[in-house]
Protein backbone atom coordinates (compact mmCIF):
# COMPACT_ATOMS: atom_id res chain seq x y z
CA UNK A 1 0.00 0.00 0.00
CA UNK A 2 2.89 2.37 0.75
CA UNK A 3 4.13 1.82 -2.82
CA UNK A 4 0.66 2.62 -4.25
CA UNK A 5 0.40 -0.86 -5.71
CA UNK A 6 -2.84 -1.68 -7.50
CA UNK A 7 -3.19 1.98 -8.51
CA UNK A 8 -3.04 3.69 -11.89
CA UNK A 9 -3.82 2.67 -15.45
CA UNK A 10 -1.84 2.22 -18.66
CA UNK A 11 1.91 2.74 -18.10
CA UNK A 12 1.32 4.21 -14.60
CA UNK A 13 -0.22 1.02 -13.18
CA UNK A 14 1.68 -0.85 -10.44
CA UNK A 15 0.77 -4.50 -9.91
CA UNK A 16 -0.36 -5.51 -6.42
CA UNK A 17 1.98 -8.52 -6.42
CA UNK A 18 5.32 -8.09 -8.16
CA UNK A 19 8.18 -10.32 -9.25
CA UNK A 20 10.30 -9.76 -6.16
CA UNK A 21 11.70 -11.73 -3.25
CA UNK A 22 9.38 -10.11 -0.71
CA UNK A 23 6.13 -10.98 -2.49
CA UNK A 24 4.09 -14.17 -2.20
CA UNK A 25 5.58 -17.07 -4.13
CA UNK A 26 3.87 -18.59 -7.14
CA UNK A 27 4.37 -21.96 -8.81
CA UNK A 28 6.63 -22.11 -11.85
CA UNK A 29 8.83 -19.41 -13.33
CA UNK A 30 8.09 -15.71 -13.03
CA UNK A 31 8.47 -13.32 -15.95
CA UNK A 32 8.95 -9.59 -16.44
CA UNK A 33 7.51 -8.65 -19.81
CA UNK A 34 8.06 -5.15 -21.19
CA UNK A 35 5.07 -3.96 -23.20
CA UNK A 36 3.51 -0.54 -23.79
CA UNK A 37 5.85 1.45 -21.62
CA UNK A 38 6.15 -0.69 -18.50
CA UNK A 39 7.17 -4.08 -17.14
CA UNK A 40 4.39 -6.63 -16.62
CA UNK A 41 4.70 -8.78 -13.49
CA UNK A 42 3.76 -12.33 -14.50
CA UNK A 43 4.15 -14.85 -11.71
CA UNK A 44 4.09 -18.13 -13.66
CA UNK A 45 4.47 -19.66 -17.12
CA UNK A 46 0.68 -19.94 -17.23
CA UNK A 47 0.31 -16.19 -16.70
CA UNK A 48 2.89 -15.51 -19.40
CA UNK A 49 0.93 -17.56 -21.93
CA UNK A 50 -2.36 -16.06 -20.80
CA UNK A 51 -0.92 -12.57 -21.27
CA UNK A 52 -0.03 -13.59 -24.82
CA UNK A 53 -3.57 -14.85 -25.48
CA UNK A 54 -4.98 -11.58 -24.13
CA UNK A 55 -2.69 -9.37 -26.19
CA UNK A 56 -3.79 -11.19 -29.35
CA UNK A 57 -7.32 -9.85 -28.85
CA UNK A 58 -8.38 -7.02 -31.15
CA UNK A 59 -9.14 -3.66 -29.54
CA UNK A 60 -7.27 -4.28 -26.27
CA UNK A 61 -7.05 -0.90 -24.56
CA UNK A 62 -5.24 -1.87 -21.36
CA UNK A 63 -4.28 -4.93 -19.30
CA UNK A 64 -3.79 -4.69 -15.52
CA UNK A 65 -2.11 -7.74 -14.00
CA UNK A 66 -2.29 -8.84 -10.33
CA UNK A 67 -5.32 -6.56 -9.93
CA UNK A 68 -6.46 -6.11 -6.29
CA UNK A 69 -10.10 -6.59 -5.28
CA UNK A 70 -11.46 -3.99 -2.87
CA UNK A 71 -12.44 -5.13 0.62
CA UNK A 72 -15.25 -2.60 0.84
CA UNK A 73 -17.80 -1.23 -1.61
CA UNK A 74 -16.14 0.48 -4.57
CA UNK A 75 -16.84 1.97 -7.97
CA UNK A 76 -16.67 0.17 -11.30
CA UNK A 77 -13.16 -0.13 -12.84
CA UNK A 78 -14.42 1.96 -15.78
CA UNK A 79 -14.32 5.02 -13.51
CA UNK A 80 -10.52 5.02 -13.75
CA UNK A 81 -10.76 5.44 -17.53
CA UNK A 82 -13.99 7.35 -18.20
CA UNK A 83 -14.94 10.64 -16.54
CA UNK A 84 -18.67 10.03 -17.02
CA UNK A 85 -18.63 6.35 -16.00
CA UNK A 86 -21.15 4.82 -13.61
CA UNK A 87 -20.43 6.17 -10.12
CA UNK A 88 -22.49 3.53 -8.26
CA UNK A 89 -20.86 1.47 -5.51
CA UNK A 90 -20.54 -2.30 -5.87
CA UNK A 91 -19.94 -4.85 -3.08
CA UNK A 92 -16.40 -5.57 -1.96
CA UNK A 93 -14.94 -8.95 -1.07
CA UNK A 94 -16.08 -8.71 2.56
CA UNK A 95 -19.74 -8.31 1.59
CA UNK A 96 -19.46 -10.97 -1.11
CA UNK A 97 -17.89 -13.45 1.32
CA UNK A 98 -20.70 -12.79 3.83
CA UNK A 99 -23.30 -13.25 1.10
CA UNK A 100 -21.79 -16.62 0.10
CA UNK A 101 -21.25 -17.64 3.74
CA UNK A 102 -17.50 -18.06 3.12
CA UNK A 103 -14.88 -16.84 5.58
CA UNK A 104 -12.79 -14.01 4.15
CA UNK A 105 -9.04 -14.77 3.83
CA UNK A 106 -6.81 -13.21 6.49
CA UNK A 107 -3.15 -12.29 6.72
CA UNK A 108 -1.45 -13.10 10.03
CA UNK A 109 1.51 -11.16 11.40
CA UNK A 110 4.77 -12.75 12.46
CA UNK A 111 4.95 -14.00 16.05
CA UNK A 112 7.96 -12.55 17.89
CA UNK A 113 6.60 -13.13 21.40
CA UNK A 114 4.54 -16.26 21.99
CA UNK A 115 2.71 -14.54 24.83
CA UNK A 116 1.50 -11.71 22.57
CA UNK A 117 -1.68 -12.12 20.50
CA UNK A 118 -1.22 -12.69 16.77
CA UNK A 119 -2.33 -9.68 14.73
CA UNK A 120 -4.49 -10.33 11.68
CA UNK A 121 -5.74 -8.16 8.84
CA UNK A 122 -7.90 -8.86 5.81
CA UNK A 123 -5.96 -10.41 2.95
CA UNK A 124 -6.32 -8.54 -0.33
CA UNK A 125 -7.51 -10.92 -3.03
CA UNK A 126 -6.35 -10.38 -6.61
CA UNK A 127 -7.37 -11.31 -10.13
CA UNK A 128 -4.53 -12.20 -12.47
CA UNK A 129 -5.69 -9.94 -15.32
CA UNK A 130 -8.26 -7.18 -15.74
CA UNK A 131 -8.62 -6.43 -19.46
CA UNK A 132 -10.13 -3.21 -20.80
CA UNK A 133 -11.28 -3.40 -24.44
CA UNK A 134 -12.88 -0.93 -26.80
CA UNK A 135 -16.53 -1.87 -27.16
CA UNK A 136 -19.06 -1.48 -29.96
CA UNK A 137 -21.98 -0.06 -27.98
CA UNK A 138 -20.02 1.29 -25.00
CA UNK A 139 -16.68 3.11 -24.73
CA UNK A 140 -15.00 0.24 -22.85
CA UNK A 141 -15.89 -3.30 -21.90
CA UNK A 142 -14.02 -5.35 -19.33
CA UNK A 143 -12.97 -8.96 -18.87
CA UNK A 144 -11.43 -10.56 -15.76
CA UNK A 145 -9.13 -13.56 -16.25
CA UNK A 146 -7.67 -15.89 -13.61
CA UNK A 147 -5.02 -18.53 -14.21
CA UNK A 148 -4.60 -21.91 -12.48
CA UNK A 149 -2.59 -24.99 -13.51
CA UNK A 150 -5.67 -27.20 -13.19
CA UNK A 151 -9.01 -27.38 -11.41
CA UNK A 152 -8.31 -30.86 -10.02
CA UNK A 153 -5.37 -29.54 -7.99
CA UNK A 154 -7.53 -26.96 -6.18
CA UNK A 155 -8.59 -27.58 -2.60
CA UNK A 156 -12.09 -26.77 -1.38
CA UNK A 157 -10.78 -23.57 0.23
CA UNK A 158 -9.29 -22.50 -3.11
CA UNK A 159 -12.64 -23.06 -4.80
CA UNK A 160 -14.38 -21.00 -2.12
CA UNK A 161 -12.03 -18.09 -2.73
CA UNK A 162 -12.64 -18.34 -6.44
CA UNK A 163 -16.38 -18.21 -5.79
CA UNK A 164 -15.80 -14.89 -4.03
CA UNK A 165 -13.72 -13.65 -6.95
CA UNK A 166 -16.30 -14.70 -9.53
CA UNK A 167 -19.19 -13.08 -7.64
CA UNK A 168 -17.13 -9.90 -7.15
CA UNK A 169 -16.86 -9.46 -10.91
CA UNK A 170 -20.37 -10.70 -11.63
CA UNK A 171 -21.79 -7.96 -9.38
CA UNK A 172 -20.04 -5.47 -11.66
CA UNK A 173 -21.41 -7.16 -14.82
CA UNK A 174 -17.89 -8.20 -15.84
CA UNK A 175 -17.30 -11.66 -17.29
CA UNK A 176 -14.73 -13.79 -15.47
CA UNK A 177 -12.78 -16.61 -17.08
CA UNK A 178 -10.77 -19.31 -15.34
CA UNK A 179 -8.04 -20.50 -17.71
CA UNK A 180 -6.14 -23.72 -17.04
CA UNK A 181 -3.86 -25.81 -19.22
CA UNK A 182 -6.92 -27.80 -20.33
CA UNK A 183 -8.41 -24.80 -22.16
CA UNK A 184 -5.75 -24.69 -24.90
CA UNK A 185 -3.30 -26.93 -26.70
CA UNK A 186 0.12 -27.03 -25.08
CA UNK A 187 1.77 -26.55 -28.47
CA UNK A 188 -0.21 -23.35 -29.09
CA UNK A 189 0.98 -21.85 -25.81
CA UNK A 190 4.58 -22.79 -26.63
CA UNK A 191 4.38 -21.16 -30.06
CA UNK A 192 3.14 -17.91 -28.54
CA UNK A 193 5.82 -18.00 -25.84
CA UNK A 194 8.56 -18.53 -28.43
CA UNK A 195 7.32 -15.75 -30.72
CA UNK A 196 6.40 -13.16 -28.08
CA UNK A 197 9.69 -11.25 -28.37
CA UNK A 198 8.82 -10.32 -31.98
CA UNK A 199 5.04 -10.11 -31.66
CA UNK A 200 5.27 -7.70 -28.72
CA UNK A 201 8.16 -5.67 -30.10
CA UNK A 202 7.43 -2.06 -31.21
CA UNK A 203 4.69 -2.17 -33.84
CA UNK A 204 5.97 -2.82 -37.35
CA UNK A 205 4.76 -0.49 -40.12
CA UNK A 206 1.59 -1.68 -41.81
CA UNK A 207 3.51 -1.93 -45.08
CA UNK A 208 5.81 -4.52 -43.47
CA UNK A 209 2.82 -6.55 -42.28
CA UNK A 210 1.27 -6.43 -45.75
CA UNK A 211 4.52 -7.70 -47.27
CA UNK A 212 4.70 -10.58 -44.79
CA UNK A 213 1.09 -11.58 -45.49
CA UNK A 214 1.53 -11.35 -49.25
CA UNK A 215 4.70 -13.46 -49.33
CA UNK A 216 3.18 -16.06 -47.01
CA UNK A 217 0.16 -16.43 -49.30
CA UNK A 218 2.34 -16.65 -52.39
CA UNK A 219 4.23 -19.65 -50.92
CA UNK A 220 1.68 -21.50 -48.74
CA UNK A 221 3.75 -24.67 -48.58
CA UNK A 222 7.12 -23.00 -47.97
CA UNK A 223 9.06 -23.45 -44.73
CA UNK A 224 9.30 -20.82 -42.03
CA UNK A 225 12.98 -20.43 -42.84
CA UNK A 226 12.30 -19.75 -46.53
CA UNK A 227 9.46 -17.35 -45.73
CA UNK A 228 11.59 -15.32 -43.33
CA UNK A 229 14.35 -15.16 -45.91
CA UNK A 230 11.90 -13.83 -48.53
CA UNK A 231 10.52 -11.21 -46.15
CA UNK A 232 14.02 -10.25 -45.04
CA UNK A 233 15.08 -9.69 -48.66
CA UNK A 234 12.32 -7.09 -49.04
CA UNK A 235 12.63 -5.44 -45.61
CA UNK A 236 16.41 -5.50 -45.33
CA UNK A 237 16.84 -7.39 -42.04
CA UNK A 238 15.88 -10.67 -40.42
CA UNK A 239 14.70 -8.90 -37.25
CA UNK A 240 12.25 -6.77 -39.24
CA UNK A 241 11.06 -9.91 -41.01
CA UNK A 242 10.44 -11.74 -37.71
CA UNK A 243 8.50 -8.79 -36.29
CA UNK A 244 6.40 -8.34 -39.42
CA UNK A 245 5.58 -12.05 -39.68
CA UNK A 246 4.66 -12.71 -36.06
CA UNK A 247 2.79 -9.46 -35.60
CA UNK A 248 0.69 -10.26 -38.66
CA UNK A 249 -0.04 -13.71 -37.17
CA UNK A 250 -0.88 -12.49 -33.65
CA UNK A 251 -3.20 -9.81 -35.06
CA UNK A 252 -5.11 -12.36 -37.14
CA UNK A 253 -4.06 -10.87 -40.47
CA UNK A 254 -2.33 -14.18 -41.27
CA UNK A 255 -4.41 -17.15 -40.14
CA UNK A 256 -2.16 -20.07 -39.23
CA UNK A 257 -2.36 -23.10 -36.98
CA UNK A 258 -0.38 -22.14 -33.90
CA UNK A 259 0.26 -25.74 -32.87
CA UNK A 260 3.20 -26.06 -35.28
CA UNK A 261 6.53 -27.27 -33.93
CA UNK A 262 9.50 -25.02 -33.33
CA UNK A 263 11.70 -26.35 -36.14
CA UNK A 264 12.25 -23.67 -38.80
CA UNK A 265 12.14 -26.10 -41.72
CA UNK A 266 8.47 -26.88 -41.00
CA UNK A 267 5.89 -25.05 -43.12
CA UNK A 268 2.94 -23.14 -41.72
CA UNK A 269 -0.51 -24.70 -41.94
CA UNK A 270 -3.26 -22.20 -42.69
CA UNK A 271 -6.80 -22.14 -41.36
CA UNK A 272 -9.96 -20.03 -41.41
CA UNK A 273 -10.81 -17.14 -39.11
CA UNK A 274 -13.18 -19.08 -36.83
CA UNK A 275 -10.72 -21.91 -36.20
CA UNK A 276 -7.85 -19.46 -35.77
CA UNK A 277 -9.53 -17.64 -32.88
CA UNK A 278 -10.75 -20.91 -31.36
CA UNK A 279 -7.08 -21.64 -30.63
CA UNK A 280 -7.19 -18.74 -28.16
CA UNK A 281 -9.19 -19.66 -25.02
CA UNK A 282 -9.68 -16.02 -24.01
CA UNK A 283 -10.98 -15.01 -27.45
CA UNK A 284 -13.21 -18.09 -27.51
CA UNK A 285 -14.48 -17.42 -23.98
CA UNK A 286 -13.56 -20.89 -22.69
CA UNK A 287 -13.48 -21.24 -18.93
CA UNK A 288 -12.69 -24.10 -16.56
CA UNK A 289 -15.27 -22.80 -14.09
CA UNK A 290 -18.64 -24.50 -14.28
Amino acid sequence: MRENRGQGIYEDYIAWHKVSRGDPASSGRSHLLRFRGRLRDLLSDGEFKAQAFILMLPDVEDVLEQFPLDHDASRHPACAYLFHADQALYPGTVAVADQLNISHPLCKGKVTDRRAPVSTVLWTMTTDFLVAMKGDKQPLKFLAVSIKPSVDSLKERDLDLMRIEREYWSSRSIDWLLITQDQYEKAVGLTLARSACWALAPAAPKMHLDIAVRLARESPSGSLCDLLESISDELGSLESAQCALWQSIWSGALLVRLSRGWRPHLPFQYTDEVEFWQQNPVAAGRSAWI
